[in-house]
C-alpha cells in the first residue's frame, strides 16, 4: 500500500474532493499494477491510498507515486503543494506493544515524563517510532485581548511580526583578532517567556506598545486533543512500532528492561503497564515448537524402541533435530523471518519429519538381520526404497505447491506456509538419504535377539497380523460387498456433512486476548463530550471479568488489529481491552464481548462498535455493502434503506455506514466587491481568522533539550460564540475592518467525509457477526432481502469485505487442489510406470 496524503486547513470536503482528491486521481489511476485505489476527503485533509498487486516492488511503486504526484502538482492550491506527504504503509506501522504509564502526575509532568520515556524507547536498536497519546501539551501561549488590540490600531499581523523577528538567533561571520577567529554571533532566541511580554510590537508608534499591553504571556498547556486513561485513571500511551526484518523477541526484552530501569527512578505509586505485547505470541508458538521436538523426539525413540532396539531408534530420531537445523538455515538464507505462519508450519510439519527416516532405517535394519554387512546393508537398503522414499514426499510436496502462488494480500500471508512446509520436508529427505545411512553404517548393531526372545513390537505386530489377515482375505472374497459398503460409507459421510455441517467461514471464531470498544459521536462532538461517553462505557467494562487491563483513548482512531493508531477527530474514542490467558478465564471472552453488548445495548448518543482483535490476513468486516454512485446524497438515503432492510438479521451486530452529514459549521462567507472596495482578499479574511481561532504557531520556545510551539490566537474568552466570531477585525493598512462589513457569518452542516473508491463515490454499510453465528448465511439472507430493492439510474451495490475475500481463496484452492491432483497422479505414474494402477 502506499498513501498520499494533502492537508489543507480548513477547507470543507466537498471542496477537498473538488480542489486535492480529484486532481490526485486523474493522475494516479495512470500508475501501473494498481488494484485498488482508495480515496477520502475530509475536513482540511484529503487522502489516497493505492494498493498495488503483491508482486510490485514496493520501491518502485513508492517513486512512481512520487512521480504522479508531481505532475498532479500544478493543478493544486499553493499550500496543498508545500505539505503533502506520500509513503509506504506496511506491517511495520502496526505497534508491537503499547505501554500506558500512569501515577502520581499532573497532567503536564504526566505528558513530559511520557516524552521523556518514549525518546529511550526510540533509543533501542530495531524500534522505528514511538506514538505517544494522553497528558497535556506545553505551549507558549500568547493570549490576544482584541479590544486592546484595535485600542492601539494594531493588527494580529503586528504581534506575529514582533515574535518572528525578535525570537532568531543569526551568525555574523568571523573576526580575525591575534591569534584566533572569534565567531560572531547574535543571540536573539528567548531565554524566558517573561522577555516575550517586554516586546515592542510596531516601532512607528509613539509612544511604544508592548506585548503585555495587549496579550496574556504563559508557559501554559495546550488544548487537549486526547485524553488516555488506564481503569480509570489519567495515563499516557506510547505504542511502540519496530523496523521490519528486526527481531520483535529481542526487542521488547530491550524495551521491558529499559521500562524496569526508569520506573525505579520514578516516584512510589507510579505505575507502566505492557499491552498488546505481539512478542508474547510468538514467544508461546516458539514453545510449543521446543516442545513438540521434544516430544516428538521422545515419542519417536520410543515407538522404533519397540521395533528396532534403542540405537537403531536413536537414528531415526536424530532426523528431526538435524532436518530443523537445515530447514533454520534455508530459511535464513531466503531471508524469511520466523513469523507466526512460520512457526505454525514448522509444527504442522514436525510430524512428518520422521517419515522417510523410519523407511529406510527400517529397510537398512532388515539387511542387517539378514546377514550383510554394515556399507553393504546401509547402501543397499538405501537404493532399494529411495525411490519409494522420494516419490512419497515428492506426493506432499505438490500437495502443498500450488499454495505458493495464492495471489492477493492473502497469499502474502499464507505463502509462508507452503514454502515452509516444503523446506522442511526436502530438508527431512535429504538427512533421511544421506545423513541416516552414514549413521546406520558406521553404528548400527548386528540384531542379537533370537526366536525365543522376540521383542514387545513383535509381538505386538503378530498380534495385528493375526487380526488384519483374515479381514483382508474375507474382504477380498467378497469385493462386490465391500467396495458397495465403502461408497455407501462415503455418500452417507457427505449426506451427514450436509446435514450437520457448521457452514464454511473465511477464519475461525476463536477467543480473542485483545478486545474494543469503538465510540464514534457525531462529527464535530467536543472531547470533553466524548470523554462523557467513554466514562459510561468504562463503567459497564469494570463488571466484566477476566480483563488483565483495560485503556481509554479518546480523541484515537486505534486500530482493528493493535489499537495504537494515533491522534485522530474528538469525536473518535476507543477502549481496547486486554483479557488475562486463556488458561486462567474462567469463561470465554467472546461470552463476555456478547455480555458488555447486551449491558450497552440502550446506549444512546454516539455509534458502537464492540470488536476484538483479528486472527490472520486483514479482510473486511463478513457484511461489507459498497453502495456505488454519483450523487452523494442519494448514496447516503439508500445506506439508510439498506440498514433498515437488514437490521432486523438475527446475529448481526455493529450495524453502521460511513455516510456522516451532521458536520456543524459556522461559515464565514465573504462579499467579494466590498472586500476589494476595501483592499482585501479572502486570504486576508482566512489567515486572520485562522490565527484568531485556532492559533497561528510562530516559533519556537527551547528550555534546555526540550521545544515548545510559541502560539498566538484570541484569548479563550475572544473567540467562545458565533458573536465573538462575528466581532473579529480584519487589518489592513493601519485600520481594523469589521468582518461584518464585507462579510457574512451563518451556521450550516456538511459532509464529515466523501470516500471515493476507484474514481466513484462510495457509502459503505458494514456490519459484523456476533459469537455463534455463521457469517457466509448472514451475508446470503442479507442478499436475498436487498435483492427486491429499486434503486436510482446510476447506482448499484457491491458486496465485498470478507466475502470478497472468501470467494477468491475460494476460488484459487478449488484451482490449486486440481492442480495438486495431477501432479501428484504425475508423480505415482512416474513411480509405478502405469496410468491405471494409480
Amino acid at each position: 500500500f502506499v498513501m498520499v496524503y494533502a492537508p489543507y486547513y480548513g477547507t470543507s470536503p466537498e471542496d477537498m474532493e473538488n480542489l486535492v482528491t480529484r486532481k490526485l486521481e486523474t493522475q494516479l489511476k495512470s500508475v501501473a499494477d494498481v488494484e485498488e485505489m482508495v480515496s477520502t476527503s475530509s475536513e482540511g485533509s484529503s487522502t489516497v491510498v493505492l494498493e498495488f498487486k503483491p508482486s510490485v516492488d514496493m520501491s518502485d511503486a513508492l517513486q512512481k507515486v512520487r512521480d504522479a504526484v508531481e505532475m498532479a502538482k500544478p493543478e493544486l492550491p499553493q499550500d496543498v503543494r508545500d505539505d503533502m506527504l506520500v509513503y509506504e504503509l506496511s506491517s511495520s506501522d502496526w505497534p508491537i506493544m503499547q505501554v500506558v504509564l500512569s501515577g502520581p502526575f499532573d497532567l503536564g509532568e504526566l505528558r513530559k515524563v511520557g516524552e521523556d520515556l518514549q525518546e529511550m524507547v526510540e533509543q533501542v536498536p530495531g524500534v522505528l517510532a514511538v506514538d505517544l497519546t494522553g497528558g497535556m501539551e506545553r505551549e507558549v501561549r500568547i493570549d490576544i485581548d482584541p479590544e486592546r488590540l484595535r485600542h492601539y490600531d494594531l493588527g494580529l499581523i503586528d504581534v506575529k511580526d514582533a515574535i518572528i523577528l525578535e525570537n532568531v538567533t543569526l551568525p555574523g561571520g568571523e573576526i580575525a583578532l591575534g591569534t584566533y577567529e572569534y565567531a560572531v554571533r547574535v543571540p536573539g532566541e528567548f531565554e524566558t517567556v517573561d522577555e516575550i511580554e517586554d516586546l515592542v510590537l510596531n516601532l512607528a508608534i509613539d509612544p511604544p506598545v508592548y506585548m503585555r499591553d495587549v496579550a496574556k504571556v504563559s508557559f501554559g498547556f495546550r488544548d487537549r486533543s486526547s485524553i488516555s486513561r488506564m481503569e480509570g485513571q489519567e495515563s499516557v500511551t506510547l505504542s511502540v512500532k519496530k523496523r521490519s526484518g528486526e527481531n520483535i523477541i529481542r526487542i521488547s526484552d530491550d524495551v521491558r528492561e529499559v521500562l524496569d530501569r526508569e520506573l525505579a527512578l520514578m516516584p512510589q505509586g507510579a505505575r507502566m503497564t505492557v499491552m498488546v505485547d505481539q512478542s508474547e505470541d510468538i514467544r508461546e508458538m516458539v514453545l510449543e515448537l521446543q516442545n513438540n521436538i521434544l516430544s516428538g523426539l521422545i515419542l519417536v525413540v520410543l515407538v522404533l524402541f519397540l521395533f528396532l532396539g534403542l540405537t537403531n531408534s536413536l537414528f531415526v530420531g536424530a532426523a528431526i533435530p538435524f532436518s530443523m537445523l537445515l530447514t533454520f538455515i534455508v530459511i535464513s538464507a531466503l531471508g524469511i523471518t520466523l513469523n507466526m505462519v512460520v512457526l505454525f508450519s514448522l509444527i504442522l510439519a514436525l510430524g512428518m519429519l520422521v517419515d522417510n527416516a523410519v523407511v529406510i532405517v527400517e529397510n537398512i535394519f532388515r539387511h542387517r538381520t539378514n546377514g550383510e554387512g554394515a556399507v553393504e546393508a546401509a547402501s543397499r537398503g538405501t537404493r532399494q526404497v529411495t525411490t519409494a522414499v522420494v516419490a512419497s514426499t515428492m506426493t506432499t510436496i505438490c500437495a502443498f505447491g500450488p499454495l505458493v502462488f495464492w495471489p492477493g494480500i492473502m497469499g502474502e500471508f499464507m505463502k509462508y506456509l507452503p514454502l515452509t512446509v516444503i523446506i522442511t520436508l526436502a530438508s527431512s529427505l535429504l538427512v533421511a538419504l544421506i545423513f541416516n545411512p552414514v549413521l546406520c553404517a558406521q553404528m548400527m548393531k548386528v540384531p542379537q535377539a533370537s526366536q525365543e526372545k522376540k521383542r514387545f513390537g513383535d509381538r505386538l505386530m503378530h498380534f495385528g497380523l493375526e487380526t488384519y489377515t483374515p479381514i483382508l482375505r474375507w474382504a477380498l472374497s467378497h469385493r462386490g460387498v465391500t467396495l458397495g459398503g465403502v461408497v455407501a460409507l462415503l455418500v452417507a459421510m457427505f449426506m451427514a456433512y450436509g446435514v450437520f455441517n457448521a457452514g464454511v467461514e473465511l477464519f475461525p471464531d476463536v477467543d480473542p486476548n485483545i478486545a474494543f470498544v469503538q465510540i464514534e459521536a457525531p462529527s464535530g462532538t467536543r472531547i470533553e463530550q466524548s470523554d462523557a461517553y467513554a466514562r459510561t462505557i468504562e463503567q459497564a467494562i469494570d463488571e466484566i471479568p477476566d480483563l488483565r487491563v483495560y485503556v481509554t483513548e479518546v480523541g484515537s482512531a486505534g486500530d482493528d488489529g493493535m489499537g495504537g493508531g494515533g491522534e485522530a477527530p474528538p469525536h473518535l474514542t476507543r477502549l481496547s481491552m486486554e483479557f488475562v490467558n486463556r488458561e486462567l478465564r474462567e469463561n470465554s471472552s467472546r461470552a463476555m464481548l456478547e455480555r458488555l453488548r447486551g449491558m450497552l445495548k440502550g446506549f444512546t448518543g454516539a455509534e458502537l462498535t464492540i470488536g476484538k482483535q483479528e486472527e490472520g490476513p486483514p479482510t473486511g468486516p463478513p457484511v461489507n455493502i459498497e453502495i456505488v454512485g454519483k450523487d452523494f446524497e442519494t448514496l447516503g438515503t439508500i445506506s439508510g434503506m439498506v440498514k433498515d432492510q437488514i437490521a432486523s438479521i438475527e446475529g448481526l451486530v455493529n450495524l453502521k455506514d460511513d455516510f456522516d452529514r451532521g458536520l456543524p459549521q459556522l461559515v464565514v462567507r465573504p462579499d467579494r466587491d466590498k472586500a476589494a472596495r476595501m483592499g482585501l482578499r479572502t486570504m486576508d479574511l482566512a489567515s486572520t481568522v485562522l490565527t484568531a481561532v485556532k492559533g497561528d504557531d510562530v516559533g519556537k520556545f527551547r528550555r534546555g533539550e526540550d521545544e515548545y510551539d510559541i502560539v498566538v490566537r484570541y484569548d479563550q474568552p475572544a473567540r467562545g460564540s458565533a458573536e465573538d466570531l462575528q466581532n473579529v477585525t480584519v487589518f489592513y493598512e493601519g485600520e481594523n475592518i469589521p468582518l461584518l462589513s464585507f462579510a457574512s457569518v451563518h451556521f450550516d452542516t456538511g459532509l464529515a467525509s466523501i470516500n471515493r473508491i476507484d474514481g466513484n463515490r462510495v457509502v459503505t454499510v458494514s456490519a459484523d457477526i456476533a459469537a455463534g453465528y455463521n457469517g457466509n448465511a448472514i451475508l446470503a439472507e442479507a442478499q436475498s432481502r436487498l435483492a427486491g430493492m429499486v434503486l436510482p439510474p446510476g447506482h448499484h451495490l457491491d458486496y465485498t469485505g470478507e466475502s470478497e475475500d472468501q470467494e477468491e481463496a475460494s476460488a484459487f484452492l478449488s484451482k490449486a487442489f486440481l492442480i495438486a491432483v495431477m501432479l501428484i497422479f504425475v508423480v505415482l505414474i512416474t513411480q509405478f510406470d502405469s496410468v491405471l494402477i494409480p
